[in-house]
């Protein structure tokens, strides 16, 4: 019994003698810099020849899986997320095979599967995301626990519950029975934490990846103005901003943040100067978001790269938007038939699952020339060319608009109003705007309840905007639902905790 239980002992020792390795050296790091600026041959080439000094160092499972996630997202190509799935099941062999007793075992089995979790949103497989991101869960959570001072897993962590706080009402019950928990606030100050610059750069990848996350969290899900402000603090250091300039992934996230914020020279700045040579996977997504900062600045070469993006993305999503977007550009210059040409296009191509595709289906589905110029507002409005915008609205005659159009009239008046700092103004309008546009199918009513409740959060009256979130989600509309939704539910789980 003595030999048996000593010979056991002598092959958990040789077992643990060849458990595999996980240690992102600096030539792995390099590696890793070079997925995030998506130069995915150059990566591939350090992995491989890392890959043959030490076999058994599987930081190279995580990034070729990490390539594989990336090319998902961007080109929303049903091969590769074949391809990722199909792939997954080893790659999860492999790095369960790592010595447990390091950090990276569990947070790179957590990124695999919060990776295959986003795409499977992606492609609409909604049950195998809320199994993956459980999985996630349960092994940053796990990974937390028995290294709390490893920072890669706190972006991550803090990315997760951001996820789940944001989770829509009708899929709140998936977290509930999982026992998940997430908060939007929560997430975002462990993503905050992530982004302090330290002298010592100990991860210099994670810095990326959390200013990428971070700026997508804050436009899309805070609507607090320190936050958006304290991202902008970020974004002016010299160090972030020579970091920007060469990483399409933060072109991408940081433009559409500038967009979002009415920054749009600074949006169109960056997108111009952006990095377009062979060495970076194709990022056709760019061209669209360059074509809707041209339009805001109701300057013609946007058409130029709409067109681009639909000939040549090969994916299903804004491409309706970029067709409506190209039939704008003509209704702003006066030419009715191109309009109507590109806006027939709506109809023929791509998806409707993405908010701005909904509303270039709606519109092309309903037949009728919309106004020109309260067209020429929104645009001006959206590029944060509010005076030019202002002009217009003060030449128009309201007693000839429609119903729905005054109702717009209203709510562009509002965003102008609160976008300049005239708070008394943007309130009565926005309430004018929902209480005239409520029963209207359009996003207008919805938006400017929600802005009133941004407004009162804001100056610290938490019933009132309590009672403006729960009004936006008891509207009925169709554009930008999801979206709306999304960040007044983010409003009141922020007031309740």
């Amino acid at each position: 019994m003595r030999r048996i239980l000593l010979a056991l002992f002598f092959v958990l020792l040789v077992l643990q003698s060849w458990s595999s390795t996980f240690i992102m050296n600096v030539r792995y790091e390099k590696a890793y810099m070079e997925v995030l600026h998506l130069r995915f041959d150059k990566a591939i080439e350090i992995i491989n020849s890392e890959k043959k000094k030490d076999p058994e160092n599987f930081s190279h499972v995580y990034l070729i899986s990490y390539i594989d996630f990336l090319k998902v997202i961007i080109s929303e190509q049903q091969k590769d997320y074949n391809r990722l799935l199909s792939e997954k099941s080893s790659r999860v062999n492999q790095l369960e095979s790592v010595n447990n007793k390091s950090p990276w075992r569990l947070y790179s089995l957590a990124q695999l599967n919060l990776q295959s979790a986003i795409s499977s949103v992606k492609f609409g497989d909604y049950f195998k995301a809320a199994v993956d991101i459980n999985k996630a869960y349960n092994q940053f959570t796990e990974n937390n626990r028995l290294y709390p001072d490893f920072k890669p897993n706190k972006a991550g962590l803090g990315l997760l519950h951001v996820l789940i706080g944001s989770i829509p009402d009708s899929f709140k019950w998936v977290t509930g029975l999982l026992g998940m928990k997430g908060d939007v606030d929560e997430g975002l100050k462990e993503l905050q934490g992530v982004l302090i610059i330290e002298p010592d750069n100990q991860y210099p990848y994670l810095f990326v990846e959390s200013l990428f996350i971070t700026t997508f969290v804050t436009f899309n899900l805070s609507g607090s103005d320190a936050n958006t402000n304290a991202l902008i603090k970020i974004l002016e250091d010299d160090q972030v901003t020579r970091q920007i300039k060469d990483n399409p992934l933060l072109i991408y996230a940081i433009a559409s943040f500038y967009s979002n914020r009415g920054m749009n020279d600074k949006a169109l700045d960056l997108l111009v100067q952006r990095p377009v040579n062979n060495e970076y996977f194709p990022f056709y997504y760019l061209d669209y978001l360059t074509g809707i900062a041209l339009l805001n600045k109701l300057d013609t070469r946007a058409r130029f790269y709409l067109l681009k993006y639909v000939t040549s993305f090969k994916g299903r999503n804004f491409i309706k938007s970029a067709y409506q977007r190209i039939a704008w550009s003509y209704l702003i210059d006066g030419n009715k038939e191109q309009y109507k040409n590109y806006i027939y296009r709506v109809s023929l191509f791509g998806s409707d699952e993405m908010d701005s595709d909904k509303e270039a289906a709606k519109e092309a589905k309903a037949g009728r020339i919309i106004h020109p110029e309260l067209l020429k507002v929104r645009i001006l409005f959206d590029g944060g060319y509010y005076s030019k915008a202002e002009e217009i609205m003060q030449k128009l005659n309201t007693e000839s608009l429609k119903n729905t159009e005054k109702v717009e009239f209203i709510y562009r008046q509002a965003r102008i109003h609160h976008s300049k700092g005239n708070l008394p103004n943007a309130k009565h309008d926005y309430l004018e705007t929902y209480k005239l546009g409520k029963d209207f199918k359009s996003y207008y009513a919805a938006n400017s309840i929600l802005k009133l409740g941004n407004i009162y959060e804001e100056e610290g009256k938490y019933e009132q905007a309590l009672w403006c979130y729960h009004s936006c989600l008891k509207l009925d509309f169709d554009e930008y639902r999801n979206s709306i939704h999304q960040k007044a539910k983010a409003g009141i789980n922020r007031l309740s905790n």
